[in-house]
């Protein structure tokens, strides 16, 4: 009989089994696939690649046929516009001459207008006998109107003191204007002139 205080023995663990490996011919038909794949794939990427390329190169060529496109209309623009021929080139000069001749009387004839209303106006300045023959007639107005002598009177006097210390100054005025104007006369008559030289020589010649 076993003795209770008796070690008990325990057989050892069993060996793990070793891994099995696959076959060296499986393993190698896993490669060759493996790098046919990859090669694959870099293949197909340089395709995608050379299309993009070529896309671009289409784009950017297209963009260039647009520039040449908008270039020649831009060239058919300017060189579309047609020359005007003589005929029509001469008689426009000739409208532009007589614009001037016409412009330059208009001047001229202002000018001698103005110079007769500043005359009359000095007329008048002078003239105190008949400025103060119209006052007294609007002074019997404004009596009338307003039933009182008085004032009327008061107020025709005050305009005849009005003309009688303005008049000074308003003829120096007058002189210096009348002096600028018939300075400016014989310019303006000279310039006439020209012009209508040379509108009269535009027309003796015909258009080329």
């Amino acid at each position: 009989p076993r003795s209770p205080h008796a070690p008990v023995k325990v057989p050892p663990p069993a060996a793990a089994a070793a891994p099995v490996s696959p076959p060296a011919a499986h393993v190698q038909v896993e490669r060759s696939q493996s790098h046919a794949g990859v090669a694959a794939s870099a293949k197909k990427g340089a395709a995608s690649d050379d299309d993009d390329d070529a896309d671009e190169e289409d784009d950017e060529g297209g963009d260039d046929d647009d520039d040449a496109g908008n270039d020649g209309k831009d060239d058919d623009d300017g060189d579309g516009e047609k020359p005007l021929d003589s005929r029509a080139a001469h008689h426009k000069e000739g409208w532009r001459r007589a614009s001037i001749v016409v412009a330059t009387r208009k001047l001229l004839h202002e000018n001698v207008r103005h110079q007769m209303r500043l005359k009359h106006l000095e007329a008048d300045l002078k003239d105190i006998g008949s400025f103060g023959r119209r006052v007294d007639a609007h002074a019997r107005k404004v009596a009338d109107e307003t039933d009182s002598p008085a004032l009327s009177k008061a107020l025709g006097q005050m305009w005849k003191e009005f003309r009688k210390y303005s008049t000074p100054f308003l003829l120096d005025d007058l002189e210096e204007k009348q002096r600028r104007l018939q300075a400016r006369a014989p310019m303006l008559r000279e310039e006439l002139d020209v012009a209508q030289a040379k509108l009269r020589g535009h027309y003796s010649v015909p258009p080329a």
